[in-house]
């Protein structure tokens, strides 16, 4: 999703590809273009909520800054109260001319059809494991050995891993994993 979003903001793009060079691809890279929002689930909460909704909105109404769009983009949308859901569904109706909104998710059947209907559907490939293990990596600075674990645990799914990471659940996981192991290795044969 953020690289569908660059694309509509480089100057330079070409096909599948940004210049990384112009003003709203450098700033698009340090995370300050001021027509890019991203809504996602706030720190302690358990879901995007209603403001979180109406802010983004609010922001797409307003005429973009650097060029000639502004781009929301909701991260894990299924995570959308249904109050949330219902104040996005005016602005998926009658979007602006200057508006995008993206929503990202790996689980479409929790978004509410209302939501789902006035969507345009775009499946993208999983990661390979190295490319979901780099990432880890890098943009969430996992060790090499954990960031696999990870991996391991969450069946491959890269989010999944992360957030077994973030919430503390990979450690917990792991002990778990290995009593089981040891549970097997201390059960004698019956008598």
């Amino acid at each position: 999703c953020h690289l569908l979003a660059s694309q509509e903001f480089c100057a330079e793009a070409s096909d599948a590809s940004v210049c990384v060079q112009c003003a709203p691809c450098r700033a698009f890279r340090q995370g300050v273009h001021g027509d890019f929002c991203v809504v996602r689930r706030s720190e302690g909460k358990v879901s995007i909520g209603i403001d979180q909704i109406r802010q983004a909105t609010q922001a797409l109404q307003q005429t973009p800054l650097y060029g000639s769009i502004k781009v929301v983009l909701i991260e894990a949308a299924d995570q959308m109260t249904l109050a949330a859901a219902n104040s996005l569904l005016k602005i998926l109706e009658e979007p602006p001319g200057s508006a995008l909104v993206l929503l990202s998710t790996a689980a479409m059947w929790q978004v509410p059809p209302t939501v789902r209907s006035r969507s345009q559907r775009l499946s993208l490939p999983p990661p390979t494991v190295e490319e979901a293990q780099h990432w880890l990596e890098a943009e969430r600075g996992m060790a090499a050995e954990t960031a696999r674990r990870a991996l391991q645990l969450a069946e491959g799914k890269v989010i999944s891993a992360a957030m077994l990471e973030t919430d503390g659940t990979l450690s917990v996981r792991q002990a778990l994993v290995q009593s089981f192991g040891e549970a097997n290795l201390s059960v004698g044969p019956p008598s």
